[in-house]
């Protein structure tokens, strides 16, 4: 899927609608250029997908960064999220792409933490804590492993 958008401000809105509509609340999208003043250099979208915060800043197809974005994206890198930096509207599969990966792992991120906590409870005799520490934060249900 190629889209072609007349400006950064469409591609902004089009994008911010599809994530949402596509991930609901698994997803938290703030824009931060919606009135047009951005702070210098912070990514135009801050997401919060399965845990994983994701910095994007877009471009029209073949603009660079600036100076200023590449330290904001360096940043959040080593902070330990994903700067998508510059996104074009030709890398939108990319991104879908991406977003679908941090999805599995969170997935199998949460069956691997359950786990864990199971076999830390067992080793204490404490068995029984698992399935209602489980329910209460709520480990297994998204993942239909029930494990």
């Amino acid at each position: 899927m190629h889209k072609k958008f007349k400006n950064e401000r469409a591609f902004s809105k089009w994008l911010a609608k599809e994530l949402r509509t596509t991930y609901k609340e698994k997803i938290v999208v703030d824009v931060n250029t919606e009135t047009g003043y951005g702070s210098n250099g912070r990514a135009d979208f801050t997401v919060c997908f399965c845990g994983a915060h994701i910095s994007i800043e877009l471009k029209q197809e073949g603009k660079e960064l600036t100076p200023l974005q590449e330290q904001y994206a360096e940043k959040v890198t080593k902070a330990g999220g994903w700067a998508i930096a510059p996104m074009w509207p030709s890398k939108i599969e990319e991104l879908f792409g991406l977003l679908d990966l941090i999805e599995d792992l969170a997935r199998r991120n949460k069956r691997t933490a359950k786990k864990n906590y199971a076999d830390a409870l067992e080793s204490m005799g404490e068995e029984g804590l698992v399935d209602d520490v489980s329910e209460e934060i709520g480990l297994g249900e998204e993942d239909g492993s029930g494990s």
